[in-house]
């Protein structure tokens, strides 16, 4: 049981207390029905590393976008084209 309650960080069994009666209060009796199935654990694990990985993937490619940008901004300068420089940094910072 302590097990399934230190994935919250509630180690201490006041801590599970104290999180009893906060959702208790917040949610009513039928949803913390919910906190103690070991499924609702498992779905929302799953749930946040898939959310993490997406996170991740999403910020390379963002780095990536940004790298490419910086180098069109970088050619455009030397070319002379201060328009389209103006353009490719503003894409850089997004």
């Amino acid at each position: 049981m302590a097990a399934r309650f230190s994935l919250l960080g509630l180690g201490h069994p006041a801590h599970l207390v104290l999180f009893s009666l906060a959702v208790w209060s917040l949610c009513g009796h039928f949803a913390f029905a919910a906190f103690l199935e070991p499924e609702f654990y498992a779905d929302n694990l799953f749930n946040l590393k898939f959310a993490a990985k997406q996170l991740q993937r999403q910020s390379k490619k963002s780095e990536k976008n940004e790298k490419a940008q910086k180098l069109k901004l970088k050619q455009a300068i030397e070319k002379g084209n201060m328009e389209g420089a103006r353009i490719y940094a503003q894409n850089a910072i997004r």
